[in-house]
């Protein structure tokens, strides 16, 4: 004799009956930097839950437990200034192309950072302009490559996105600031019915 211990009308027709409850949660934690795949340079306003990422340049699926999502280009050490800083705008030497810093990696050459609105999209190109300069800090280096992220960032699909710290409209955000040795928990519950 065969019994039925699912769902009337198939497995996947109701969660709420299949999984016996009306929620489920997600959790990660990451430690630290995860293998310099999460800068704690600098702070953080979004945590979000992803699906069906690519790598970059291929049709292939992401399949690391951590990634980069950020540009960052290959500069030498700065010729004046001190270091870019946290958040400031830099620009190629024609400004046709611009960027904010997220992290200015001394040690390993690098300048990470994230494009938007506000400094456009067009991508860095040493090949027309090999220098940039921080707009605030003054800051100016030479930079030999732009690499791209871990992932195609404008793969996959977004599932759930949380804007934290958020302060209204039109206000400014304050990020949640981390420290190297830092574990952050991150749980998301979602309701099914």
């Amino acid at each position: 004799m065969v019994y039925n211990i699912g769902c009337k009308n198939g497995l996947n027709s109701n969660p709420v009956e299949t999984l016996r409850a009306k929620s489920i949660m997600l959790q990660a934690d990451f430690a630290g930097d995860e293998f310099d795949t999460i800068l704690a340079q600098n702070d953080f306003n979004q945590t979000g839950v992803l699906r069906d990422l690519k790598r970059v340049g291929s049709d292939s699926d992401f399949i690391a437990n951590t990634g980069n999502a950020l540009k960052s280009l290959d500069v030498n050490a700065p010729s004046v200034g001190t270091l870019f800083t946290e958040d400031e705008i830099f620009k190629n030497g024609g400004e046709t192309a611009a960027g904010k810093v997220v992290y200015h990696d001394t040690i390993n050459g690098k300048l990470y950072y994230y494009q938007d609105e506000e400094t456009n999209f067009v991508p860095f190109d040493n090949t027309i302009d090999n220098t940039v300069t921080g707009v605030s800090s003054s800051t100016s280096a030479v930079f030999t490559a732009e690499n791209p992220p871990d992932f195609d960032t404008y793969s996959g699909d977004i599932l759930y996105i949380n804007n934290l710290n958020a302060l209204g409209s039109g206000s400014s955000t304050i990020g949640i600031t981390r420290e190297d040795t830092q574990t952050e928990d991150v749980r998301i519950v979602i309701q099914l019915g």
